[in-house]
Parts: structure tokens; C-alpha cells; sequence
């Protein structure tokens, strides 16, 4: 993100006057210049920060301590870790839910 403004996209605004004194012409070129496209794209910055922060790294610990889990649980079988497997994979936050929510409880000499 570059802070220097593009010379082709400064808006100006020409004025002319005539001088009290002397009565020539004096023109003046304003330029108008806005911060809005400055703040615009630290404020998207900022956002996408949070975004990726706050959703989707904790989603994504989410989604691998699901996969974790299935390789670590010794109550489903090898077959079954497969098909848990797929399903968290393709769809990857409903089937981390429906995992945590439907698993085999673990035998309780494992949870010790």
C-alpha cells in the first residue's frame, strides 16, 4: 500500500481571479485532495486482520483438532476413521461439528 497519491488522480479545481493591483488574471489550481482512499484501504486491512484472527484461525484449530481427535480415538474403527476422515474433509466446518457432536465416546482406560 503506497501512501503517494497518483498524479492522474489528484481532482483539481481551477479558479480565476483578477488581481486588485495590477487587474491581470491570476489563475489558481486547487487540488483537492482525499484521505478517504488512504483510510479506505488501512481500514480493509484492518478488517481482513481481524477477520483472519478472530474467524478463521480459530476455525481452523477447530478443524484440525477434529482430525487429531479421529486418529487419536481408539473406538472407531479404521473404516470408520476413513469415512470421518472424508467427511470432515470435504466439508470442512460442519463436518468438525457433526464429529465433535456424534463421535464414539472413548474407552475409559484412554482417557486417563
Amino acid at each position: 500500500m503506497s501512501l503517494l497519491l497518483d498524479p492522474t488522480e489528484i481532482p483539481l479545481r481551477h479558479q480565476e481571479e483578477r488581481s486588485e493591483s495590477t487587474g491581470r488574471r491570476l489563475d489558481y489550481c486547487q487540488v483537492q485532495v482525499s484521505t478517504r482512499k488512504v483510510v479506505g484501504k488501512s481500514m480493509d486491512w484492518f478488517v481482513g486482520t481481524l477477520i483472519i484472527l478472530f474467524i478463521f484461525i480459530p476455525l481452523l484449530l477447530f478443524w484440525i483438532s477434529a482430525l487429531i481427535d479421529i486418529f487419536s480415538n481408539s473406538a472407531i474403527s479404521g473404516v470408520g476413521k476413513a469415512g470421518w476422515m472424508l467427511v470432515i474433509i470435504l466439508i470442512p466446518l460442519f463436518g468438525a461439528l457433526f464429529y465433535f457432536l456424534l463421535r464414539p465416546v472413548p474407552p475409559a482406560e484412554q482417557l486417563t
